[in-house]
């Protein structure tokens, strides 16, 4: 089956095409497939895409990080009766398989590895370093545990970004403390409450997430090895904030955070810095 024979396709088509199998078919002897997957996207409508797993693709994974990936996610294999094997996934799990086809070729080379997760508010960012903290057992940070009081020092250069992150403690209780394989010990700031939380321990692994708006501030003093920025369109995000937060903190999104961020980002360049942009 080619890429122009699934566009002809209606959906009823599509679905009658396709039939669930389980994870030995897809994995085993029968698919022929190494152990990097390849992925080569053969179909796109809206927001369904599929991709052919074979030996060579646009994207690569290993199949421990594939296994993880189903079970993570949730997705449900396919397969067209031919026996080519397919996957189908909506565009959020498309954006999760890029960033670890990008993640697993890193750590071909390296034993730790240091990724920025970046992006709008409302885009996306918590989700997707869930998800890989479960996939790589991997450790995730959050800049909003690290909230603070504003302070804008005119004389300090973007200062007025991100001035409601501590990223003195990021560094001197999180990035330095990693940086020894050591436990990190500190306390979240709660948003609920406008208060510091009981101090929590996050075990040293190989694998550092930090997610969160202006993580790739200069004033964080870390090189990631891996930096993912997370966009969204301004009337999709102002949509998303109010479903999930409702009208009287969108407000406060549109005329304070928003216009905030998004000068944080066109001014200091972010998505020129960033090694993947997903949507």
């Amino acid at each position: 089956m080619q890429k122009s024979d699934l566009n002809n396709l209606s959906k009823t088509a599509i679905r009658s095409l396709f039939k669930k199998v389980d994870l030995n078919c897809l994995l085993g002897v029968e698919t022929q497939l190494k152990d990097s997957i390849g992925f080569k996207k053969v179909y796109q409508k809206k927001h369904v895409v599929f991709y052919q797993l074979s030996n060579e693709g646009d994207l690569y994974v290993s199949k421990k990080t594939f296994i993880r990936f189903l079970q993570v996610v949730g997705i449900k294999q396919t397969v067209y009766p031919e026996k080519t094997v397919y996957l189908k996934i909506n565009h959020y799990a498309e954006n999760t398989l890029k960033v670890l086809s990008e993640m697993d070729a890193l750590l071909i080379k390296n034993d730790e590895l240091w990724v920025a997760i970046e992006g709008y508010a409302g885009a996306g960012k918590t989700t997707l370093s869930k998800q890989l903290s479960l996939i790589y057992d991997a450790s995730v940070f959050h800049t909003d545990d690290f909230f603070k009081k504003p302070n804008i020092d005119p004389s300090v250069p973007f200062s007025s970004y991100g001035a409601n992150i501590d990223y003195d403690k990021i560094h001197h209780h999180v990035i330095k403390v990693l940086s020894q394989k050591q436990t990190v010990l500190y306390e979240p700031f709660d948003f609920k409450t406008h208060q510091h939380q009981p101090p929590i321990k996050v075990i040293y692994k190989p694998i550092h997430i930090f997610e969160g708006a202006f993580v790739l501030h200069p004033s964080m003093k870390q090189t990631f090895d891996l930096k993912v920025f997370y966009d969204i369109p301004l009337f999709k995000q102002y949509h998303l904030i109010f479903r999930r937060s409702g009208f009287k903190r969108l407000w406060k999104f549109i005329t304070t955070w928003i216009p905030n961020e998004r000068n944080y980002v066109k001014g200091l360049e972010i998505k020129k810095q960033c090694h993947l942009i997903i949507k």
